[in-house]
């Protein structure tokens, strides 16, 4: 088959990702430059603006999505530390749940929308809120494709909502995985007698103080803290071998021992494991994206 890349083109998708694209006849070229321009002037791998939800809503009964809309793909971030709730969409120092499931869903629901872009820039955060969340995008792949591109990272819950998508791509220096749970538990007892001051924890119920601050841990609060933990993981890397659609099991995600994988090495392991589809940068991922969409409707 006979490929005949053009600037814009190849800026888009360099060397063997052109191999999908049909031979160019007529004025397929001409359109798919246009496209590929277009793309690239538009889509700069950034979603809308940070508003608060109050408004967004208000504004979204009037017509107004609550995310960027390009010639039918829908920018989404995921950014910044997760949290159940914010109160706030498309910032980048945080990303609520409940907000990202609204977004997601007036998104699959809008007739405008062709695909759904998923930018996600995130170190992980709560666990809060993160199921239902992921929930939502799958539930949204089913009547329109879903994207995430990795901006720079996509750690623990930021991963965790990425593996949703139906394809996931990092660029060749950033970072995705971190499945896994922690705790942490802050031990003043010590600290506060050495200020003269003595806590008197009152409970009623042997486990009600267990992993109080003011005193020491128990070996038997410490067990049942990893055990929650355990079963939490195990729940994460069920939920990422569910999105990812036999790329890579339960097992396996397990078997990653929440490792982070980061940089060419890592980003290239991560590939091979199936926790993502493609290396490339964010803003290359969407142009291909929307250039696909655009061909697959015209």
């Amino acid at each position: 088959m006979d490929i005949y890349p053009t600037p814009a083109l190849v800026r888009l998708a360099p060397g063997a990702l052109l191999g999908h694209l049909p031979a160019a006849q007529g004025d397929f070229l001409a359109w798919a430059e246009a496209r590929a321009a277009k793309v690239l002037a538009a889509c700069g791998a950034r979603p809308a603006g940070p508003r608060w939800t109050d408004d967004a809503v208000a504004d979204a009964e009037k017509g107004i999505p609550p995310y960027a809309l390009v010639d039918g793909l829908a920018l989404i971030g995921i950014k910044g530390l997760i949290v159940p709730e914010l109160e706030i969409i498309n910032w980048s120092w945080a990303t609520g749940c409940a907000e990202l499931c609204w977004q997601v869903e007036h998104a699959a629901d809008n007739a405008q929308v062709s695909g759904i872009a998923l930018l996600v820039n995130s170190p992980g955060g709560y666990i809060s809120g993160v199921d239902e969340a992921h929930g939502a995008i799958l539930s949204a792949r089913g009547s329109k494709p879903v994207i995430a591109a990795v901006q720079d990272m996509a750690y623990s819950a930021g991963y965790w909502l990425a593996s949703a998508a139906d394809q996931i791509s990092a660029p060749r220096l950033g970072g995705v995985g971190h499945v896994g749970t922690l705790a942490t538990h802050f031990d003043l007892s010590e600290a506060l007698k050495k200020q003269g001051i003595t806590a008197t924890v009152m409970q009623a119920g042997a486990l009600k103080a267990d992993g109080h601050p003011y005193l020491p841990l128990s070996d038997t609060a410490r067990q049942e803290i990893e055990a929650r933990l355990q079963a939490l993981r195990t729940v994460f890397a069920e939920s990422v071998a569910e999105g990812r659609r036999g790329a890579i099991s339960a097992e396996a995600v397990l078997a990653t021992e929440a490792r982070a994988f980061d940089g060419p090495e890592g980003i290239a392991a991560a590939l091979s494991a199936g926790l993502i589809d493609a290396i490339l940068p964010a803003q290359e991922a969407i142009g291909l994206f929307a250039t696909h969409l655009a061909g697959a409707s015209g």
